[in-house]
Order: structure tokens, then sequence, then C-alpha cells
């Protein structure tokens, strides 16, 4: 699980420009958050990864886990559609706007499901710690 949230999308979505370096910047950041967060979410839903880990400490945590799991798979594949959109309507200025406005919505719901990843092993971590 990553410790720190990146603001690249954030960063775009605060300061739309109708150019090609913007345009360039915001492809390059969805491959590479897409990319980073497939890596985590996978992680976190293995077999030995943070939700199993969490799990075992606490079978309680199941629900909230496996929510998290499909929440994550799910904006991995916002994050991949969002910029197969990118993708067709790149250099369009009548589109920054309504791109900006997805960056911002994606970067809120990947500080969330990072927030709720932390949520999960922190609270099995107090559990085993406090013996509940």
């Amino acid at each position: 699980m990553r410790t720190a949230t990146a603001s690249s999308l954030a960063d775009l979505a605060e300061d739309p420009r109708p150019t090609a370096d913007w345009w360039v910047s915001v492809a390059r950041t969805l491959d590479e958050v897409g990319e980073r967060l497939s890596i985590e979410v996978a992680a976190d839903a293995a077999p030995a990864g943070a939700f199993a880990e969490a799990i075992s400490r606490d079978p309680s945590l199941s629900n909230p886990a496996s929510r998290a799991t499909r929440d994550g798979a799910r904006l991995v594949e916002r994050v991949r559609g969002l910029r197969r959109t990118v993708a067709g309507v790149a250099g369009d200025g009548t589109k920054t706007s309504w791109i900006a406005s997805q960056l911002s919505s994606v970067a809120h719901a990947e500080r969330s499901y990072v927030r709720r990843a932390r949520s999960i092993v922190w609270d099995a971590h107090c559990r085993d710690l406090g013996g509940e």
C-alpha cells in the first residue's frame, strides 16, 4: 500500500490549459497513475497483500476489504477510460474544462481509495494490539 498520494492529477485539474503541453502532461500522468494504481490495487488485494493480512487479524474487515478491492478495480478502469477519452479529444479546447473536472474527480477518488485502504490496515493493527 502506498504511503503518499500523488497530486499530479489535481495539479493538472487546477490549471487547465488548452495547450499541447497540457494535453501531453495529462496523457502521461494518466498513464503513470493508471499503471501505479493497477499495481497497488493488485498488491492490496493479493493473497499475501495488505487486505488479506488485515482480514487474518480481524475477519470482520472482510466486507470493507472486498468493497475497497472492487472500488480500486473500478478506479483503475476509470483512469484507463479517461486516458482513452483524452487520446480522442486531445487538442480540442472545448473539452479542456470537462477533462479538468474529470481529473479532479479521479484525484478525489484516488485519495478516497488510499484513505480507506489505510483505514482497513490501521483498524486491523489496532484491533490486533488491543486484543479485540
